[in-house]
């Protein structure tokens, strides 16, 4: 249950439903706040690769 664990305590401020909220939490997220910042990790490094994608082609 929710209770046994204080630190995954569910916040309105997610702007994710408690159901997906807690799908993430199996999936070992912490808080909302690691997805999304695991999220932007993964963006910056699609641009990256992208970049030198671009860069491969353009020599």
């Amino acid at each position: 249950s929710i209770e046994a664990y204080p630190k995954y305590q569910y916040k309105p401020e997610y702007r994710l439903s408690y159901r997906d909220f807690n799908h993430l939490r199996r999936l070992g997220y912490e808080t909302y706040k690691d997805w999304e910042a695991e999220q932007f990790h993964h963006q910056i490094q699609r641009n990256i690769e992208w970049e030198q994608h671009r860069m491969d082609y353009s020599r």
